[in-house]
């Protein structure tokens, strides 16, 4: 599993040899990747602990500074929305894919017609 930011693609590893005293971690050295340790990869843990180290990876690729305490709000808060609205997010994932120009992604530029 991959996932695009910006110009960058974030593999997801499961390293089952990791500390179960963590979830997982974003590591960005030498190249970004979201690792996910025995105990995140566990049922529900598993969507929820990438999503946590993804926005990890915002908060550093944007410069946002996010501390752990609001990474964790955001990831709970995220979860619980996307738990509850699960056909309300699949449409807005639809509706973001199928949009020629995308506002939250800055390296992509909006098609232009050629006359």
């Amino acid at each position: 599993m991959r996932f695009k930011l910006g110009t960058w693609s974030i593999p997801v590893v499961v390293d089952k040899g990791a500390s179960e005293d963590v979830f997982g971690y974003y590591d960005d050295c030498p190249t970004p990747r979201v690792v996910v340790t025995k105990a995140g990869a566990v049922g529900r843990n598993f969507p929820l602990t990438v999503l946590h180290e993804l926005l990890h990876a915002v908060s550093d690729v944007y410069g946002l500074g996010l501390s752990e305490a609001k990474v964790r709000g955001l990831e709970q808060g995220l979860g619980s929305l996307i738990l509850s609205n699960p056909k309300g997010f699949r449409s807005l994932i639809d509706k973001l894919v199928k949009s020629e120009a995308c506002a939250a992604d800055p390296v992509r530029k909006p098609k232009r017609k050629v006359k």
